[in-house]
């Protein structure tokens, strides 16, 4: 079991914490600030490798595993600890999340030419979504689009928009 002893420890009122239930739960919001919630080891790792801006990184403290110490060795910034319980029922996932990261939409810059395009019509189930996104990037998709009015609920399937 990793030992996140040294790192400050988060208290179910702290800002932090109201700032990860906000993004979880409400879509203006992450469009308002610009941010989203990256749930999960290899998630976190995938937007830290990729330069994803990260503003923090959240643990639970019942993490464990060689993943999760090196999302830590990798990032610079703020990270904190927390009750697991306290972070399950701030994340957006069934079961609570090892870490989870505070980061920036990724801007990326629209191809001027496209081989292959998924579009994706009236998804419901947030499941479906994520698949259907490692589907399109396995398949060598330039790009993947859906009608933001259209959007699964709850916003599990941003995971895989990184």
């Amino acid at each position: 079991m990793a030992d996140f002893d040294a790192l400050e420890r988060l208290g179910a009122g702290s800002r932090r914490l109201k700032t990860i239930r906000a993004l979880s739960g409400d879509a203006r919001a992450r469009t308002d600030h610009g941010r989203l919630i990256v749930e999960g080891t290899t998630s976190v790792l995938e937007a830290i490798t990729h330069q994803v801006p990260v503003d923090a990184l959240v643990f639970s403290d019942t993490t464990q595993g060689h993943d999760a110490w090196v999302a830590l060795s990798m990032f610079d910034g703020p990270c904190e600890v927390v009750d697991a319980e306290i972070l399950g029922r701030a994340a957006s996932t069934a079961s609570t999340p090892p870490v989870l990261a505070i980061a920036g939409i990724p801007d990326h810059a629209m191809p001027t030419s496209y081989r292959l395009v998924v579009a994706a019509d009236a998804i419901a189930d947030p499941g479906n979504a994520g698949t259907l996104m490692r589907i399109a990037e396995a398949a060598g998709a330039d790009a993947l689009f859906e009608r933001p009015d259209q959007r699964p609920r709850p916003p599990l399937d941003e995971r895989g928009e990184l």
